[in-house]
């Protein structure tokens, strides 16, 4: 083999060596971010979503609806929301200004003011903007993340009975 041929052969093993170790580093960053991304997802899901979801289940659509909230059960929903903001969809946090007013409102008329009669069915209808967004992120995560879709059943119902609630 000619020393021209060599040298071509030494290059191109050098590229092929270096270029293979670019894509091991390419493919384990990509890998890392992936897994980086769902256990995020998953510590939110688990974190913020799931005990929306059972906190749900426990107070609201079994016969419960928002307007009927004890002041336990809306300091319950005020600070899990509250406390969670940076896990939420852009639309809900959007609605917390609307959603803290209500609460405060409520306040009110747990304390007999008249002025704010209308307070259980005003906070009622954000609380239901709100949920009704809680509801089809922490859905859409769960497909995301292979998960049973435990807010699936509470979306269906709030749809089926939303002019009711």
């Amino acid at each position: 083999m000619s020393d021209k041929a060599q040298y071509f052969l030494t290059i191109f093993s050098s590229l092929v060596s270096v270029t293979s170790i670019f894509i091991s580093y390419k493919l384990g960053i990509t890998q890392s971010n992936q897994i980086y991304k769902r256990d995020t997802k998953l510590n939110i899901y688990k974190t913020f979503y799931v005990t929306y979801i059972q906190t749900l289940y426990k107070n609201f659509y079994w016969g419960n609806p928002p307007r009927e909230h004890t002041f336990e059960v809306l300091g319950i929903y005020f600070d899990l929301i509250s406390n969670n903001l940076q896990y939420l969809e852009v639309q809900v946090v959007e609605l917390y200004p609307q959603y803290y007013e209500k609460v405060l409102n409520m306040f009110e008329y747990f304390d007999d003011n008249s002025d704010f009669i209308n307070a259980p069915l005003e906070y009622e209808e954000v609380f239901n903007k709100i949920t009704l967004l809680i509801l089809e992120e922490g859905i859409k995560i769960a497909n995301e993340l292979s998960l049973p879709p435990l807010a699936k059943p509470l979306y269906d119902f709030f749809l089926c009975n939303s002019n009711k609630y």
